[in-house]
């Protein structure tokens, strides 16, 4: 298993604002958060808490990357729709070099 990565699993009714604390947390200490989510709503949460992480360490000049990747399943003949963020620090540009987040405004 590797311990430089750490994964979540997202539902419906995650708090968005407790997983983005969980995934910055992990970011700020050198690892990589997975998280995943199934379904809309639950999609909603994994990147509203992506997003959020993204603010607040972007606040502290560390900068970060997020993928997604997406995949279709076929659960109880109705379609939903599974989604995987994986976010890391973007290597090598040190403090203060993302976009800040005064400029979203």
């Amino acid at each position: 298993m590797d311990r430089s990565v750490v994964s979540f699993t997202v539902s419906a009714d995650s708090s968005f604002c407790l997983v983005a604390c969980a995934v910055a947390s992990v970011l700020r200490d050198g690892r990589q958060a997975v998280v995943t989510a199934v379904g809309g709503r639950a999609g909603e949460q994994a990147m509203r808490a992506a997003a959020y992480a993204w603010l607040w360490l972007n606040e502290e000049g560390i900068d970060v990357v997020c993928t997604s990747f997406f995949a279709p399943l076929l659960e109880d003949s109705r379609d939903e729709v599974a989604v995987r963020l994986e976010l890391r620090r973007r290597p090598g540009l040190g403090w203060g070099s993302g976009l800040r987040a005064a400029s979203l405004s």
